[in-house]
């Protein structure tokens, strides 16, 4: 994406809107104020208990200007809470600019190495937890040999690519093509990025590179998305 386009997209994070109102009625209140290109919002709440969500616009020259109308909207006798995702306010030259305490440890920046599991989901053949034979009322002793439910046996992998790759805990829920661009921008698009779901993000490298260095060449990035 050329950095012409980059400068006409721009996406906004919203809350404190009224619980009555969905994703289509939140869209006719913003396309006011510009072409709105998304809106979508989560089913849970923040931290302080209010709905969220986060809106995009194309063709604006002045996304300043936008977040300033946009967080002076008032629904009713609500007012709008508007502003710019965290890790993208301070990108200036495709660097990426934080005010948040310098770290030494990987674990400071929301990231935690990934180690290859397998989930203790089925149960040998002939068992039975305890909780079933109780609620069935036989002698957790002799039920394990009356076991007759279906057995799936799962095959262990040990795969390299899981060994080199790192789980990321955003620091708040973001647009996943916006994270994306902000690796591009940085040199990190080596990174290979999978979304997980809620704020939890995978990260594989590509090739010979590593995801550690990654965090060396763009710390600032990095503790400012993770």
């Amino acid at each position: 994406m050329s950095y012409q386009s980059q400068t006409h997209l721009v996406s906004f994070f919203f809350s404190h809107f009224p619980t009555n109102f969905g994703e289509y009625e939140m869209w006719k209140i913003f396309r006011r104020w510009g072409k709105c290109r998304k809106c979508l919002y989560p089913r849970r709440t923040n931290r302080t208990g209010h709905r969220f969500g986060f809106v995009r616009f194309t063709g604006i020259n002045d996304p300043d200007r936008l977040e300033y109308q946009l967080d002076n909207i008032w629904i009713g006798n609500a007012k709008l809470y508007v502003n710019k995702p965290r890790y993208r306010r301070n990108l200036k030259g495709g660097r990426l600019e934080t005010n948040r305490g310098q770290g030494n440890r990987m674990d400071d920046i929301g990231l935690k190495k990934m180690e290859p599991r397998v989930s203790k989901v089925w149960r040998k053949k002939g068992e039975m937890s305890y909780a079933q034979a109780v609620k069935n009322g036989t002698d957790t002793k002799n039920s394990f040999e009356k076991w007759t439910g279906q057995i799936i046996q799962v095959r262990i992998e040990d795969k390299e690519w899981m060994k080199r790759s790192y789980v990321g805990y955003l620091n708040e829920t973001t647009n996943f093509e916006d994270i994306k661009n902000c690796f591009f921008l940085n040199g990190a698009n080596f990174i290979r990025l999978r979304y997980l779901g809620d704020n939890v993000m995978l990260l594989t490298p590509e090739g010979e590179t590593s995801v550690e260095d990654m965090i060396k060449e763009n710390k600032k990035m990095a503790r400012g998305v993770f």
